[in-house]
């Protein structure tokens, strides 16, 4: 009863949390917000990382490039956790964070 008591309150810290990030996200001026999904980041980090330039209008990405290049090879040694979650935990979790879950647009 206790750890459902926790998990739900954690659930519902973190659905408050995304649900004013949503609410409010529309406050930041155009151009000054970008998001990307992590998973398109570990598998096109240079290009994700030339969208974020772009659209936050930086610059210094070409100038840079190669330093970003040389340190995205120095991190393909790091092994990523792939997590194992059984089809039961993935319902409760769904139910627990599902409309963050939907607008995101990941899949359970």
């Amino acid at each position: 009863a206790d750890k459902e008591v926790f998990e739900r309150s954690i659930a519902n810290l973190y659905n408050r949390m995304h649900a004013k990030y949503f609410e409010e996200r529309k406050l930041i001026p155009p151009g000054n917000l970008v998001e990307i999904r992590y998973e398109d980041f570990l598998v096109n980090t240079l290009e994700e990382m030339k969208k974020i330039y772009d659209k936050l209008r930086l610059s210094g990405f070409e100038e840079n490039k190669k330093r970003f290049e040389e340190y995205i090879k120095t991190q393909s040694r790091i092994k990523k956790y792939k997590y194992e979650i059984d089809e039961k935990l993935k319902e409760k979790i769904y139910g627990y964070l599902k409309n963050t879950i939907d607008l995101w647009g990941y899949d359970v």
